[in-house]
């Protein structure tokens, strides 16, 4: 719906999306629209922002949030498996902002939504992207046929949409991610959101949401009950020699796991869904005796849905934690390092990219990693520290110029180090966007020897996403202007790749490669 182009801003080292809006008459007529006037005033973590619109020669511009990642359709193209926990994560994210777009005045309706119009974010949150579509659900009949194949419901392609048409294209969605895996709850959610007939279908984008919650946490209840039936057929086994007191104590680790797996429900929530309202009920059932920390977090949620949250109100809840954090020594380490990673997490969530927010987030995940490398705490934590790590120096790197070379060093060797822990490898995509993290960095620097490094090291090592890291590899290549036949090889590799090498990516890169050399 318009020419999108990767801008960087010079003075902040930010990159953004300028989209094309068209010339004056354009521009006036196209301020009107959904796509324009919902994202002005969007304020959703599942959503992209508008930062600006300009005009420059008489061309009207829009710049927006540049979201980095892969789409989901090229994940589902690459072939890779997406696991069960990522299907709810994504469809609960997915239906989270579909009925924040319903819910605004005036409601709104996306219109498009397909694997294309996702993308997965290093983070492993989605954004939804493409707002060209939209339209405002006070036009009740639509002037042309819009949607996708495959994903837009039946009425769009006879001239009318509303909310539950965005509920049919999820449903579609998730089935395209479940494929012929798909779990009993799924199904039924797929079913009940693909009905042909709308009436059929969920009433309400957050009523599909709510749904998808209940199916992903019975999954985990199911497993709590397992837990408990087996305790329950130890007890009864030893009946004959177990005393008051131990049966006293097989009841204490029955309720603090109960306990211990609504606290990571709450968690779950409050940092992957921004759910806050869900996360403060799970954390309700969990008593401050068994997890001090409930306190903290209850205090973020509560001030995080008040219609105006302070910011300071914030600050003082986090230097709070942060004094009960450092209070735990001995046996409760390993809790502490855990505690300081979330602790980081919410100074990157909440700073605002302030650069003392970050500096803080550094020192906590320093913390964290040392205690890792000395063997005090697990693989898993080294992981997320390193990983978080590498996040929080890149950003530093892009708002502290003068520091940036040092800063994205820090970010280069995190993940170095973080591609050589064995635990990490267990998920090969996870180390393919490491790889590709590392090269960006190389590139940002203009080290492009070292880049190029990185994408070998990257290609000879990952057994999958191998695609993406050739497109990644060759798009650097015809940026720097390489030789013709390293680029050349480059191809033929892709090519050897059925589903990178019909993308439409691959055939822009080969369209340009094309172009540029022939001008030589």
């Amino acid at each position: 719906m318009g020419t999108v182009f990767l801008a960087e801003d010079i003075r902040l080292n930010k990159k953004w999306a300028v989209k094309t809006l068209g010339d004056e008459g354009s521009f006036r007529k196209n301020i009107k629209k959904a796509e324009i006037s919902v994202l002005r005033r969007a304020s959703h973590p599942n959503l992209p922002r508008i930062t600006d619109i300009f005009e420059e020669n008489g061309t009207a511009f829009m710049v927006m949030d540049y979201i980095e990642g892969n789409t989901l359709e090229e994940i589902l193209n690459s072939g890779r498996k997406i696991t069960t926990k990522h299907i709810y994560q994504w469809s609960i994210e997915a239906a989270s902002a579909l009925s924040y777009l319903h819910s605004s005045n005036p409601p709104v309706i996306y219109r498009d939504m397909k694997p294309a119009n996702i993308i997965v974010r290093p983070s492993g949150s989605i954004v939804l992207i493409d707002f060209g579509t939209a339209k405002a659900s006070l036009d009740k009949a639509d002037r042309e046929s819009y949607g996708t194949v495959r994903y837009a419901a039946p009425e769009q392609f006879q001239g009318s949409s509303d909310e539950r048409s965005d509920i049919y294209s999820l449903g579609k969605t998730i089935e395209a991610m479940a494929g012929k895996g798909a779990s009993f709850w799924l199904k039924r959610i797929i079913k009940r959101s693909t009905a042909r007939l709308p009436d059929k279908r969920y009433r309400s984008a957050e009523e599909m949401r709510r749904q998808l919650v209940f199916a992903r946490d019975f999954r985990k209840l199911l497993a709590a009950c397992a837990f408990i039936l087996i305790l329950a057929l130890l007890l009864m086994v030893r009946m004959h020699s177990v005393s008051h007191g131990t049966e006293k104590q097989v009841e204490r680790i029955v309720e603090n796991g109960r306990e211990q797996g609504f606290y990571d429900d709450a968690l779950l929530c409050f940092y992957e869904l921004k759910d806050y309202e869900a996360a403060l009920g799970y954390l309700r059932q969990v008593s401050e005796e068994q997890v001090p920390e409930v306190r903290y977090y209850a205090a973020f949620c509560e001030e995080m849905l008040t219609k105006d949250t302070d910011r300071e109100r914030l600050y003082s809840v986090l230097a709070s934690f942060r004094e009960f954090n450092g209070s735990l020594t001995g046996e409760d380490s390993l809790r502490r390092y855990k505690n300081d990673i979330n602790i980081a997490q919410l100074y990157l969530t909440y700073g605002d990219e302030d650069p003392s927010c970050l500096r803080e987030a550094m020192g906590l995940l320093y913390e964290a990693a040392n205690a890792y490398r000395q063997g005090d705490a697990s693989a898993q934590t080294g992981i997320r520290a390193l990983t978080m790590l590498s996040t929080v120096m890149r950003l530093l790197g892009g708002l502290e110029a003068e520091e940036r070379t040092a800063h994205y060093q820090i970010a280069i060797d995190s993940l170095k180090e973080l591609v050589q822990i064995p635990e990490a490898g267990e998920d090969p995509d996870f180390i393919e966007r490491r790889y590709k993290e590392c090269a960006a960095l190389y590139e940002e620097m203009e080290r492009y020897g070292e880049a190029e490094g990185i994408y070998e090291k990257a290609e000879d090592e990952c057994t999958s996403g191998r695609g993406e890291l050739y497109l990644s590899h060759l798009r650097m290549l015809l940026k720097i202007h390489a030789p013709r036949e390293k680029a050349e090889r480059l191809c033929r590799k892709i090519a050897g790749i059925k589903e990178t090498a019909d993308s439409e990516e691959f055939i822009r890169l080969r369209e340009r490669m094309e172009k540029e050399y022939e001008e030589e």
